[in-house]
């Protein structure tokens, strides 16, 4: 690929080394190759792996007044997902749409979703309410279920989210004493899981035309004798499967303190 592998002894060892750090990102997929190829064999549905690519990154030290072309140096990035059917490249997910496909396959071990503070959530407080627009969550446990049912003879796929972990940045200010508030903002941060999922879920439907999640296993294995009837026409009924997304979050901790920062009003 053109780049300088550094101190390893071979190109393959550099690369190789990134893969390993990033094998718990949750913005790529990690596979060995026994994996690679259960998936391959399982028809009709595709594969999705990491994404290996070159990206420029600035030197260190180098200040912008001084910024040119030798300002910058190319190095190995694994992020974003590539979705294959069979040995043919379909396209590309998007870091964020990563983050969806691992949690709609249960792989998610850990992340920090940024969703937007509730404005209503502290109405009532008596703190001033200023600062950032967005709050962030470190997602600590998951746990995604997928059940497929036959809904009036139509296949229906549901994609439930359970998901625990702590409020990592509160940039507001807000209350985090008051239960309700806690409330608003786990449906907050639930919601947005629920957008990204529904983002990831769109793409592959509307733009790949691949199911990638396996969703063809589940109903091979829970309606056997309707997986005979469709399975040569699953892509078509993938690209129109109706699907409901449901995430529910659970704060487990709020931070070191539950009292904001910001001064009081009057004081």
């Amino acid at each position: 690929m053109g780049i300088d592998s550094g101190m390893s002894m071979s190109p393959g060892d550099y690369i190789y080394g990134i893969v390993e750090d990033e094998a718990h990102d949750p913005m790529t997929r990690s596979l060995i190759v026994s994996d690679l190829f259960k998936y391959y064999y399982r028809e009709p549905q595709g594969i999705t792996i990491g994404a290996v690519q070159a990206v420029k990154k600035p030197e260190i030290g180098k200040s912008k007044s001084n910024s040119n072309s030798n300002s910058k140096y190319d190095v190995i990035s694994v992020s974003g997902g590539a979705v294959f059917k069979k040995d043919k490249l379909i396209g590309y997910f998007s870091e964020d749409e990563m983050v969806g496909f691992n949690f709609i396959v249960d792989q998610m071990k850990s992340s920090i979703i940024n969703f937007k503070t509730p404005k209503d959530s502290d109405k009532n407080t008596d703190y001033i309410i200023k600062g950032g627009e967005f709050s962030s969550f470190n997602v600590f446990k998951n746990k995604t279920k997928r059940k497929i049912n036959l809904v009036d003879n139509k296949l229906h796929l549901s994609i439930d989210v359970v998901t625990n972990g702590k409020l990592g940045e509160n940039a507001q200010g807000i209350d985090l004493t008051k239960p309700e508030v806690v409330k608003a903002m786990e449906k907050a941060c639930a919601e947005e899981i629920e957008s990204i999922i529904s983002k990831t879920m769109d793409k592959a439907q509307k733009e790949f035309n691949v199911d990638t999640f396996s969703i063809s296993t589940r109903v091979h294995r829970k309606y056997p004798k309707l997986w005979k009837e469709i399975e040569d026409s699953w892509d078509g009924i993938f690209m129109d499967l109706d699907y409901t997304v449901n995430a529910k979050v659970h704060f487990q901790d709020v931070g070191l303190t539950n009292t904001p920062a910001n001064i009081r009003k009057d004081q």
